[in-house]
């Protein structure tokens, strides 16, 4: 029922959402949702059809099910080989589809999830109509419960192991899971990813990915990023956050839950967001393996990959503005910000940057030097003082968990250029910090954890007293009540 209501309303949608903390259920991650209220529901069908026989002494039930188990292994066999390969067999192979060629497998996922459907049937049936022989019934209620744990491993076993996850070169052929050996993708020695940071000036500047789509089947960014530690503007996420989504992007580029050069790049819009270098994907980057040597595998290099110059002017990483305009809202900057971008060059908006909810338009100084330490959710910032106020922009996403601290207190920290953040930093300050403070580190945060405890624990004594009511006697070491003692005779 809640992954119904999550599905179809807005409200349930929501109420997950907080539930789950924010976890995305994009494919099949849906299935975390749902796996312990059908493994709970289960455990209730299987314990229903298994009768009263249930409570039996622990060798008879132990004996059902060393006979239930070979059962059980011969209809899981007929799920997976036998009935979709015989049928495969005697109506011809699959014909091909004018889509792709993952969707050749369909005919025979249809006739296995068709057969589990019949085989789960059949002992329903059967249980049903030994209801009243409670030895059979309970045999049954075993090969059932054996066929669901057993199809389960089955098949995650052939989703890890099967021929389909093991496509090296092509990762990921058909979307399918990718295992490799151990030789066949390397972590990147110290050093090697030490050359890649110096050669991109990744503590300055962004990167982005040229992935050729015919040798990664899908997204690269991630995978890539995380091994080389990489700063990228592109990537693949739950979804493209709604401020990256309002900038005049491509149409080949920005999908609903990716940003993926596969050829060409917005150098404007690109070098708005600090990208000074494109990196074409290939093998030795993806796997870090650049080929053999006398002292075994060379870690990739930068000059084992194509790296391409932006040539337009690059907007920093951070930098003070020479002036703000106020906007009231995201679509106002975006549709500023676009202009900024087709009229280029993007620098120019270090000029005048656009701050939603800015009382006024205001010219500021922007001298002095900037040092910045990014150490993953602080920032600190050091300035050479100054007399009047200055508007200091940083070209990173807006959030509003970032909150910002100057002279001892608190200072607001303002969306920025559709997608940045920018500080306005009091008179004679020369250090800024900027820390990320998740939900749970607020005060309605902690008290909506110790709030959830309490009723857990709550739950739990309501269960127990109801359970256990004050005064039932108890037999010893189980917390059960225990049968009346029979009075003495003559009594």
């Amino acid at each position: 029922m809640l992954v119904l209501l999550g599905i179809l309303t807005a409200p349930g949608q929501w109420l997950i959402d907080v539930i789950f903390l924010h976890l995305s259920f994009l494919h099949a991650r849906m299935c975390v949702m749902a796996l312990l209220p059908l493994c709970t529901l289960a455990a209730v069908l299987l314990r229903e059809l298994a009768g009263p026989r249930a409570d039996a002494p622990i060798t008879r039930r132990l004996a059902l099910l060393i006979v239930a188990a070979p059962v059980a292994a011969g209809l899981v066999w007929s799920v997976n080989h036998i009935v979709p390969g015989a049928v495969v067999e005697a109506l011809g192979p699959a014909r091909p589809l004018p889509v792709d060629d993952r969707l050749a497998a369909l005919p025979r996922e249809v006739i296995r999830t068709v057969w589990a459907a019949l085989v789960f049937l059949l002992l329903l049936a059967l249980s049903f109509a030994f209801s009243g022989r409670s030895r059979p019934r309970l045999f049954v209620a075993y090969s059932l419960g054996l066929v669901l744990a057993l199809h389960a491993f089955s098949y995650a076993f052939f989703t890890v192991n099967g021929a389909q996850a093991w496509s090296f070169p092509v990762p990921f052929r058909q979307n399918n899971l990718f295992m490799v050996k151990s030789d066949q993708l390397r972590i990147p020695a110290p050093d090697a990813v030490r050359a890649f940071h110096d050669r991109l000036e990744v503590d300055r500047y962004r990167s982005a990915m040229i992935c050729d789509p015919s040798m990664f089947w899908i997204y690269c960014e991630p995978h890539v990023a995380f091994l080389w530690r990489l700063r990228l503007a592109d990537g693949y996420s739950p979804g493209v956050p709604a401020r990256l989504a309002a900038l005049p992007w491509p149409a080949s580029v920005r999908g609903p839950r990716a940003i993926v050069f596969q050829s060409g790049m917005p150098g404007p819009l690109l070098a708005l967001l600090s990208v000074k270098y494109a990196i074409v994907v290939n093998p030795p980057l993806y796997y870090d393996l650049a080929g053999p040597t006398a002292r075994g595998r060379l870690d990739a290099r930068p000059e084992d990959v194509t790296i391409i110059l932006n040539p337009f002017a690059i907007v920093p990483r951070h930098f003070l503005a020479r002036a703000v305009r106020p906007v009231a809202d995201l679509a106002e900057a975006a549709d500023r910000v676009k202009r900024v971008v087709a009229a280029e060059p993007p620098t120019r908006i270090m000029d005048e940057s656009v701050v939603e909810g800015f009382p006024v338009a205001t010219r500021f100084a922007a001298d002095g030097a900037i040092r910045a330490s990014y150490r993953q959710d602080t920032i600190q910032i050091q300035v050479d003082p100054a007399p009047e106020q200055r508007f200091l922009v940083l070209n990173e996403l807006y959030h509003p968990r970032w909150h910002a601290f100057a002279g001892g207190r608190e200072i607001p920290v303002f969306a920025t250029n559709a997608v940045m953040r920018g500080v306005l930093i009091p008179a004679g300050v020369s250090a800024v910090t900027l820390r990320f403070v998740p939900f749970i580190s607020t005060l309605a945060g902690r008290l909506l954890s110790t709030g959830g405890l309490l009723l857990l624990l709550a739950g739990w004594w309501l269960l127990r007293r109801r359970a256990c009511p004050p005064g039932a006697a108890t037999r010893p070491g189980n917390g059960l009540p225990s049968a009346p003692r029979p009075s003495p005779v003559g009594d």
